[in-house]
């Protein structure tokens, strides 16, 4: 009677066991299907190395920080581009309230040397970034916008504008850091604080120029079309494409957004006009 009894208890024992053993069996399979379903095959090598996990902490880390990259393959009007790409990286800043503009992720040469300085609005700025300028626009559906032109060696130009080329307020300050390397190579990021930007930025355009003279080279991220126009024209505010700016600052699109710049600049122009 014993016996029989003890036999019971290792039977009970052993099928509480393997259900156990069948449901965890259950639930990997069920999670790697979910897996493939989500994940790419390189991201789930990742995932299955820990890489993708230890990223995924670092997003959170960082809260729903959005960044945009962006890649100029073509020139101002069109043309494929074979080389001479460029990559740049729009992010909130870590204060949340400003914007970085980190460049290139790509190599650019830089062919004129002159040291590291720091020029803003200089007589000879033309001259001494006239081999290489990386611009950034951000317009909004008032047509106000922003106009921000970075160079290797330091200097940067911020206008502030409302209508095509009508510049109302110039000699805007930014954070900007950039280097070259032995070989001319240069990167770069900028800083620009919140207030600069119109309310509500809702679309984007970048440019660069490479070289001088006859081998100057005028790049678009989004150009105009091939065989439309004879000279390049980075104010042509119809070809810009839409942003999710919001993703990128929140309080840009708030509707207690209140810039004291352009709220000043505006007010000069009503009063002039």
């Amino acid at each position: 009677m014993n016996m029989k009894l003890k036999v019971s208890k290792y039977t009970v024992l052993w099928c509480v066991l393997a259900y156990c053993i069948v449901m965890i069996i259950y639930y990997i399979t069920k999670t790697n299907e979910n897996l493939k379903v989500q994940l790419t095959d390189e991201q789930l090598g990742e995932y299955m190395s820990g890489k993708f996990l230890k990223e995924f902490e670092k997003s959170k880390e960082k809260g729903k920080e959005k960044r945009m990259k962006f890649e100029i393959v073509k020139t101002w009007d069109g043309v494929e581009l074979s080389e001479g790409r460029y990559k740049m990286m729009l992010a909130p800043s870590e204060n949340g309230k400003d914007l970085s503009y980190c460049f290139p992720l790509s190599q650019m040469k830089c062919d004129y040397k002159i040291g590291n300085i720091h020029v803003k609005m200089t007589p000879d700025y033309e001259e001494r970034t006239s081999t290489l300028i990386a611009e950034a626009f951000f317009l909004n559906d008032s047509g106000s916008y922003l106009e921000v032109e970075l160079c290797p060696h330091g200097q940067h130009l911020v206008l502030m504008l409302h209508g095509v080329r009508n510049m109302i307020k110039d000699k805007l300050d930014i954070e900007y850091k950039a280097s070259l390397d032995n070989e001319g190579f240069w990167t770069g990021e900028a800083v620009i604080p919140g207030e600069l930007f119109p309310p509500k930025v809702s679309k984007f355009n970048a440019y660069t120029i490479h070289g001088s003279g006859d081998t100057r080279v005028y790049q678009a991220l989004y150009p105009v079309p091939e065989g439309k126009f004879k000279t390049p024209d980075f104010h042509r505010l119809e070809y810009f494409q839409t942003i999710d700016f919001k993703s990128l600052l929140a309080s840009n699109w708030s509707p207690e957004y209140s810039s004291d710049v352009w709220k000043n600049a505006m007010e000069k122009i009503k009063a002039n006009s």
